[in-house]
């Protein structure tokens, strides 16, 4: 049992940081911000010798170990361009008791938004830095208890009074010791976002303006009645909380109800599923929303409410239903279709992380032995297979792309580091297969539709658009929580190829039939309004995605607030502008 001092601590952290609230975004005179460390690639550690910290060592975060350096990576900012900061401070949760003399110096990436932290050696040491710094001398730590930092508001402000700034940008904090009389804090691997670090930031501002635009008008964050194709992070966080709290699914947009789609058919929770609720868990990384979490495990629920021991193996499944040619009648019925489990299993991964991370832990767990247990175990008997990698794969881009992401989530759910080496062997080879092409912004990448050399089969050609919103959401995913698996390099290729290439009019109307930009047209705007091909945004130096995205929002939903239809739009552009 864990002492009384961590669970007082516990819930001093919960009442005083606990996310289950967005947070605050108030473009007013005065206003404050909360927002708390979401993902395990928003804190990180530098060592002495200048590696950075990973496995096991990344579950605390540990400061003052002399030489030493750790990053705190906060998103979601929002603090208007140039407002005047009156206190800011971080809070931890002590991860261990510990005393001794310590000094701890806080400084800032003195960079207009700091981007994600990475595993290359000096991530950390080799930043830009703040001239402005703050010394906090470190009382003696009890294990779970909230420690509170001394106040930053010189280092904050020197970022946000920096011209390129703008309200809900990301502010990494960089922190250094003097002595060996280290401190160990709970890292958001170790504890989840509950008890990760907590940035709180209150700042005043002369005239109201709200930093987005350069004015002093009215940006229209009202709760999503503003113009369609303007708003700020918490604006269309609003937009997507209304497509749960209040949606209207019409006849024809009926398919997109995920209550339906968590219905237990293989097929529909490998694609549609899949791609909804990995929206969700990337605008949930973003902004906290507990809404959005709230929903992923709402809607697990049905889809396990569907497991059964179909076919008497003594494994939970669900089957394949859904007949689109002669070829899949085969399936129908069965938990046979290697594509569609690989898919639909590799969403379940993430989503027990993301339930786990946010304290969800019965949830995770039962998935966690799903996956384990049942899922993979399954597979490794039918391909004899019993351990090591891989157990069971499909050679199309879209399928090992996203099993990428089912043995990264298993490493973080289980702590088992040979899922993890597997997930860097398979983003290798995803690498590997990758063709340059040039775009009007530089180089892009392009690629086929099938890994021929695993299982030595002919190429098929470039991977068909109706496929390449499964490979760039798990490639977007991915590149969000570890760079090291697909860096910034990769996914600004990535984009500029989805952003000339694929999209070729920026209302969202005219997407090109394959990656590679050939084969005509593919579907129409409802495609892109209805899909997450706008996730490379992050990574378009063009805008061209985002654009399109806003665009294509106030040209179908603007003034649906009501009554909306279509979550991927809000979703897309809540991860576009947390990042």
């Amino acid at each position: 049992m864990k002492p009384r001092s961590f669970m007082f601590g516990l819930l001093a952290l919960l009442a005083a940081c606990s996310s289950t609230e967005v947070p605050e975004l108030t473009p007013a005179a005065t206003g404050s911000v909360r927002t708390w460390i979401r993902s395990g690639a928003d804190d990180s550690e530098e060592s002495a010798s200048g590696s950075m910290v990973s496995g096991d060592d990344a579950n605390r975060l540990n400061f003052s170990a002399d030489g030493q350096r750790v990053g705190l990576r906060f998103t979601g900012v929002g603090v208007p361009q140039g407002a005047k900061i009156t206190k800011a401070y971080v809070r931890l949760m002590a991860a261990a008791t510990s005393s001794g003399d310590t000094t701890l110096t806080f400084r800032a990436h003195d960079a207009d938004s700091a981007a994600q932290f990475s595993s290359s050696n000096q991530n950390l040491s080799s930043r830009s830095l703040t001239s402005a710094a703050a010394n906090w001398s470190a009382p003696s730590w009890s294990e779970g208890v909230v420690a509170q930092s001394s106040d930053l508001s010189n280092v904050v402000q020197e970022v946000v009074s920096r011209s390129g700034w703008r309200s809900g940008n990301a502010l990494a904090l960089i922190v250094g010791g003097n002595t060996n009389n280290d401190r160990e804090a709970m890292s958001v691997d170790g504890g989840g976002t509950k008890v990760a670090p907590t940035l709180y930031v209150w700042y005043e501002t002369d005239d109201g303006d709200d930093g987005d635009d350069g004015d002093d008008g009215d940006d229209g964050d009202d709760g999503g009645s503003g113009s369609g194709s303007s708003g700020t992070l918490a604006t269309w966080n609003s937009r997507l909380v209304a497509t749960i709290t209040n949606p209207k699914y019409d006849s024809y947009n009926a398919w997109m109800n995920p209550d339906r789609q968590a219905n237990g058919d293989t097929f529909s929770l490998a694609r549609n599923f899949n791609n909804y609720a990995t929206s969700l868990v990337l605008a949930y990384r973003e902004t906290g929303d507990r809404t959005l979490v709230r929903q992923l495990d709402r809607l697990m629920n049905i889809a396990k409410g569907n497991l059964s021991d179909s076919n008497g193996d003594g494994y939970l499944n669900w089957v394949y239903r859904q007949r689109t040619d002669s070829s899949s009648e085969q399936y129908l019925g069965t938990d046979e279709h290697v594509m569609d489990e690989i898919l639909a299993h590799s969403m379940v991964a993430s989503v027990a992380y993301t339930l786990k991370q946010a304290g969800y832990s019965s949830s995770a767990s039962y998935w966690t032995n799903y996956l384990k247990n049942h899922f993979e175990e399954k597979w490794r008997g039918r391909n004899n297979k019993p351990s090591g990698f891989p157990f069971m794969q499909k050679d199309l881009m879209h399928p090992y792309a996203q099993f990428i992401r089912y043995h990264f989530f298993m490493y973080k759910l289980t702590g088992d580091s040979s899922y993890y080496t597997e997930a860097t062997r398979m983003a290798g080879v995803v690498r590997s297969h990758m063709r340059t092409i040039s775009t009007p912004n530089g180089t892009g990448y392009t690629w086929d539709h099938r890994i021929n050399d695993l299982n030595n089969r002919p190429a098929l050609g470039c991977q068909p658009t109706v496929y390449i919103r499964y490979t760039m959401q798990a490639f977007a995913e991915l590149a969000t929580l570890d760079s090291s698996l697909f860096d910034r390099t990769f996914m600004t290729r990535v984009a500029n190829t989805m952003a000339y290439t694929v999209l070729k009019k920026t209302d969202g109307s005219y997407l090109t039939n394959t990656i590679c930009g050939g084969g005509g047209q593919y579907g129409d705007l409802y495609y892109f309004v209805s899909y997450p091909y706008s996730h490379m945004a992050p990574w378009d130096a063009s805008g061209r995605l985002e654009l399109a995205t806003r665009t294509a929002y106030a040209n179908t939903e603007e003034g649906r607030y009501e009554s909306p239809r279509i979550y991927n739009l809000p979703a897309s552009m809540v991860f576009i502008l947390g990042r």
